[in-house]
């Protein structure tokens, strides 16, 4: 199963070193609003050579576009078919501000226009400023809420992924969006990413290969799992957006506390049998005494053993994928 991240092209970073970020996280982002033609154009202009590494992203499938339908919700749980439908009406009610915009723009033009002609003919054009003045206020207000269509795109899209084609995806980029009301309550899966995503540096040194290498090892590969599991887990429990964010930094701190005191409890042992062993090695290997040389690999590996078991319990473990991406990251 793919891990999809979903984000509006009013979040998307203007730099694709930003976008490592995302890649640490998710298999594929799709952007909400902005085709590849439409990203070309936009990174050109910033940055010929943003622009080059936004189409090796396209081209290597790590970006797509991210496409709106709406699906009926008569299959989904009452809870999902609730949110799905809400999430719909919103998108629906911005996406009409949008439009009001327009036709708000084009009547400002005529009366605009009318102003001139006024001015010309020596009339009062003082109610027709008023006028033009409450349309351009009204065109405000619906250009701001207009916009809000996008990150509810970026959402819906989001569900349309998850509970339509078997993925799992969530929307990123939506906390400039939130009231102080909505982050007072519980979080989401999407928000705890995006704390996640905002708590990394970013990898301006790292590559890109680099960062598929790094994806690439099993290790890391069950590690980065144990994180989606995580996160799927402790959204269940109703922290809000404050509690979520001092819960990861303290578990993350766990984690580093638990391995410092498991290396010195270890390290000692494990080096004086590094050194012991390593002689004994050479001097059976010499004299091929295979018993002797059993048992001095078999203290190494032991002692190895333990350091992995004491990191396997550490408190905090979950976190542990956040932890080696930080280390891997070149700024």
């Amino acid at each position: 199963m793919k891990h999809i991240g979903v984000v509006s092209h009013l979040r998307l970073p203007d730099l694709p070193a930003e976008l490592k970020r995302y890649a640490f996280f998710f298999d594929e982002v799709q952007i909400v609003g902005m085709s590849l033609e439409e990203a070309r154009k936009k990174y050109h202009f910033l940055d010929p050579q943003a622009a080059a590494e936004i189409e090796f992203l396209y081209g290597a499938r790590f970006l797509a576009e991210g496409k709106l339908e709406l699906h009926s919700a008569s299959s989904l749980k009452s809870d999902l078919a609730r949110e799905y439908l809400v999430t719909a009406a919103k998108t629906g009610i911005a996406a009409q501000y949008l439009e009001k915009t327009y036709e708000i723009d084009k009547m400002m033009q005529d009366v605009l226009q009318l102003i001139r002609e006024g001015k010309e003919q020596g009339q009062d054009t003082g109610p027709l400023v008023t006028l033009y003045n409450k349309f351009a206020e009204f065109s405000a207000i619906a250009m701001v809420e207009g916009l809000k269509a996008f990150p509810l795109s970026a959402r819906q899209v989001a569900l349309n992924l998850s509970l339509y084609e078997n993925q799992k995806a969530v929307c990123i980029g939506e906390l400039e969006y939130r009231s102080a009301g909505e982050d007072a309550g519980a979080v989401s899966q999407d928000t705890i990413y995006e704390i996640a995503v905002d708590g990394l540096p970013i990898p301006e040194l790292t590559s890109w290969q680099e960062i598929l290498e790094f994806k690439d090892q099993t290790e890391i590969q069950q590690r980065l799992l144990a994180f989606h599991v995580w996160v799927s887990d402790i959204s269940k429990v109703g922290l809000t957006k404050v509690d979520m964010t001092d819960k990861i930094g303290h578990l993350k701190n766990e984690y580093i506390e638990a391995l410092k005191v498991a290396k010195k409890s270890h390290y000692p042992g494990f080096f004086r049998c590094l050194l012991v062993g390593t002689a004994a090695l050479v001097e059976n290997c010499a004299k091929f005494r295979g018993k002797d040389l059993a048992e001095g690999a078999f203290k190494i590996s032991e002692t190895t053993g333990r350091l992995l078991e004491a990191e396997r319990n550490a408190p905090g473990r979950e976190l542990s994928y956040l932890i080696e991406v930080s280390k891997s990251i070149r700024t």
